[in-house]
C-alpha cells in the first residue's frame, strides 16, 4: 500500500492545479480514480475471458491501463489471486498424484509379493 501511495502523487500533483479548493480536488480525484480503476479492470477482465474472444482488445486495454494506479492495483490483486489459485490446485495435484497414487501402488507392490 506504501507503493500504491507513492504512485498516487505524481497523478494528484499534475491535477492539483484545476481545483481552487483541495478537498474538493481530492474527493474529486478519488472518486475519479475509483471509477476509472474499476472500470477499465472490469472491461480488461470481461474482456480477456475466452468466451468473447477479444484478447488483443484486452491487452490493449490493459496496456492503457496500467497508467491509472487503482487499475494496476486490481490487476496486481487479480494476479495474486490466480496464483495462489494455481499453487492451491497443483497442491492439489501433486498430493494425489505423489500421495494416493504412488502409495497404491506399492500396496499393491506389497501384496503381490
Amino acid at each position: 500500500m506504501f507503493v500504491f501511495g507513492w504512485a498516487m502523487l505524481p497523478l494528484h500533483y499534475l491535477t492539483s492545479m484545476l481545483f481552487s479548493v483541495p478537498s474538493t480536488g481530492f474527493t474529486r480525484m478519488a472518486m475519479l480514480n475509483v471509477l476509472t480503476g474499476i472500470t477499465l479492470f472490469l472491461i480488461t477482465f470481461i474482456l480477456d475471458m475466452e468466451i468473447f474472444d477479444t484478447k488483443s482488445v484486452a491487452t490493449t486495454m490493459t496496456d492503457v491501463g496500467v497508467f491509472f494506479p487503482h487499475f494496476s492495483l486490481a490487476q496486481g490483486i487479480n494476479n495474486l489471486n490466480l496464483m495462489s489459485s494455481y499453487i492451491t490446485v497443483n497442491s492439489i495435484i501433486h498430493f494425489l498424484f505423489y500421495f494416493l497414487i504412488i502409495n497404491y501402488f506399492r500396496c499393491v507392490m506389497t501384496l503381490v509379493n
